[in-house]
């Protein structure tokens, strides 16, 4: 609101900060940034004499990013495991940088997005910014804030194709500030513009989405798809209380978190604090033996995988499961699957009773 002091919007944004930072400190960086070049910009902070008071107010902003459970240890899993990303090893689709391949359909919504929406979308915003600033919002009337942030935005979304929504958002005063002007001129040259926008964004998500669906987004509705998700192994494991520790394939992680929280989970989807252990696990999967150790290592007593796919083994000349290299039945006995896992345990005398019942 206007009618609130700018000192008074900049401890709001700092508190707002302290919630990001607590929900999702790995991306709270991104609203620093926009505070402290906010602040750095600002009218009323405006020259040398008051160079400290803007040095004080980011550094404030810098700060409050320490201000959660984690505290200084975020700056270990930033350095190490966002600046120093290896794609490659995780896949993680959407921390990708953007390539001319990703155009394919059947590599999701996220290239169509960039390559289409957000390209239009800046070209819109940057093209209004130099012809009409005296129509922006103040803040974004100063080329050095809008220049600065926009092209630090526009940098990462080439680099991990997830910063797309951050950019958006930070140009989004822009390109409403343009839409209001030439609704109001009720212009009939962006009234077809719109209408063929529409048409264009319709053909391309028209041709992409049912694709996307069946590859990749596979729709849940609004209830947990136990075809995709261990409900029912969740619940056996709660039931039964075999012995742990668990480890489980990182897609189950954030369910199982909730559904069984007396076993900690060896690893989720979020990868990036997980990367040494997944490492080490890959290069543990390269041999049955290997592997073993890999298990008795970390005292893994209890495991959840996706169901195996058949396997043709050439030699033996007949179906094999690919789960036996790496979980013989000598040393584990797999006790239940559902739709979408299998329950392996290892045979030792806390999980006896319970192999003899299931396995």
């Amino acid at each position: 609101s206007d009618d609130l002091k700018p000192r008074t919007k900049r401890i709001i944004s700092l508190a707002l900060i302290w919630i990001w930072a607590n929900i999702h400190t790995g991306t709270v960086p991104l609203g620093i940034m926009l505070f402290c070049a906010h602040t750095w910009f600002a009218n009323d902070l405006a020259g040398p004499a008051r160079i400290k008071e803007r040095l004080l107010w980011v550094a404030c902003g810098s700060l409050v990013w320490l201000l959660t459970p984690i505290g200084p240890n975020i700056f270990e899993v930033i350095g190490k495991n966002v600046l120093e990303y290896d794609y490659e090893f995780t896949r993680n689709p959407d921390l990708q940088p953007f390539r001319l391949h990703l155009l394919r359909y059947n590599h999701g919504g996220y290239a169509i997005s960039f390559w289409f929406f957000h390209t239009l979308f800046i070209g819109f915003a940057g093209w209004f910014f130099w012809r009409r600033q005296e129509l922006l919002p103040p803040q974004y009337r100063n080329k050095g804030f809008v220049v600065l942030v926009g092209a630090a935005l526009i940098y990462l979304c080439v680099n991990k194709i997830r910063g797309i929504h951050y950019s958006m958002v930070f140009f989004l005063p822009i390109t409403a500030a343009y839409l209001a002007h030439y609704l109001k001129k009720d212009e009939e040259w962006f009234f077809r513009l719109g209408i063929g926008l529409l048409v264009a964004s319709a053909f391309m998500y028209g041709s992409a989405i049912p694709d996307v669906v069946r590859k990749i987004s596979r729709p849940l509705g609004a209830g947990v798809y136990d075809k995709e998700l261990p409900v029912h192994a969740a619940r056996f494991i709660r039931e039964q209380k075999p012995a742990g520790k668990l480890h489980n394939t990182p897609a189950f992680g954030g369910y199982l978190i909730n559904e069984i929280p007396d076993y900690p989970v060896s690893i989720d989807s979020r990868d990036f604090p997980f990367i040494p252990f997944l490492k080490e696990q890959s290069y543990a999967m390269q041999a049955g033996p290997l592997y073993q150790e890999f298990l008795t290592k970390y005292g893994i007593n209890l495991v959840m995988e996706y169901l195996p796919a058949s396997s043709y083994d050439q030699k033996r000349g007949a179906f094999v499961d690919p789960h036996e290299g790496f979980y013989p039945l000598n040393i584990w006995a797999p006790v239940f699957f559902d739709n979408a896992a299998v329950v392996y345990l290892r045979r030792i005398p806390e999980n006896r009773a319970i192999i003899d019942r299931f396995e």
